[in-house]
């Protein structure tokens, strides 16, 4: 009997808390729509925001000197999200936008990409789209406009030189084919001054060995060409360029949600009272 009547107390009576909320109802009422006044004040305190995006792909031109699969390595498109963020790429952004502020009251690096920057990977490509935020389109856009540009300018940079370390190899590899050559073509002239041009093994051998050599010679300038040819491109480039955002339609802050979610919590701040004094 106890252990029913303890029950019955555990148990809310609904019609009992719903009489307490008509009771309370202009209390209620007033705390929902202070909550949701709240929320409004604060969406519409916040600075406004825009959003402006610019696109680019990372494109593989490797020379493909060092190795027989070189020509279909993959680019680590990780890593390139990750550049993106760096402080060479960034740092220039962050001194122009914040130009007004010491340098010492900047935001670092990691925390601008944080909060101004969304970097994202078209699933199974090699584009990467930069989304930027700024208080004003003309920043948003200059922020999206920057760190795109200043982004292939790095890969270029890169590419060229890479592209001077691959050609000097190459320069090398050439200028000891011409060796190479040269001396097998004096050494097939010398036996033949010294035995005439018979068709003994020696010579043969030789005569084999200078257009072998003259062989190596002409492939190695194909590839250098070929390499060349490769390396012109960039491995970056920009694909769309950065939009003006509407400034008449920021992308931020979300006003509508967050008055929303303050009515939200008064509703549940309201129910709560009213369990209290249930």
């Amino acid at each position: 009997m106890k252990q029913e009547n303890k029950k019955q107390e555990d148990i809310i009576d609904l019609g009992r808390l719903l009489s307490i909320i008509v009771a309370r109802k202009k209390v209620m009422v007033c705390i929902v729509a202070v909550c949701t006044a709240i929320a409004a004040i604060v969406a519409f305190a916040l600075p406004k925001e825009y959003t402006s995006q610019a696109t680019v792909q990372v494109v593989n031109c490797d020379m493909g000197t060092t190795s027989a699969v070189s020509n279909t390595i993959v680019i680590d498109i990780a890593n390139d999200m990750e550049l993106l963020r760096s402080d060479g790429i960034l740092r220039p952004v962050i001194e122009q936008v914040f130009a007004e502020v010491q340098p010492e009251n900047r935001p670092d690096t990691e925390s601008f990409a944080k909060k101004h920057l969304d970097i994202k990977n078209i699933r199974s490509t090699q584009i990467i789209k930069i989304s930027a935020k700024g208080r004003t389109p003309q920043e948003a856009q200059y922020v999206a406009e920057n760190v795109a540009a200043n982004f292939v300018a790095m890969k270029s940079k890169a590419n060229e030189e890479k592209k001077a370390v691959v050609t000097s190899v190459f320069d090398e590899s050439i200028r000891n084919a011409v060796k190479e050559a040269n001396d097998a073509v004096n050494a097939l002239d010398k036996y033949a001054a010294e035995h005439g041009n018979d068709a003994g093994l020696e010579y043969q051998r030789l005569a084999r060995e200078v257009e072998a050599k003259k062989a190596a010679y002409e492939a190695l300038v194909v590839q250098a060409e070929q390499a060349k040819i490769q390396q012109s491109g960039k491995f970056a480039r920009i694909v769309d360029e950065a939009n003006m955002p509407d400034e008449n339609n920021p992308s931020g802050p979300k006003r509508k949600l967050i008055t929303v979610i303050g009515f939200v919590v008064g509703c549940v701040v309201a129910l709560g009272y009213g369990v209290l004094l249930y």
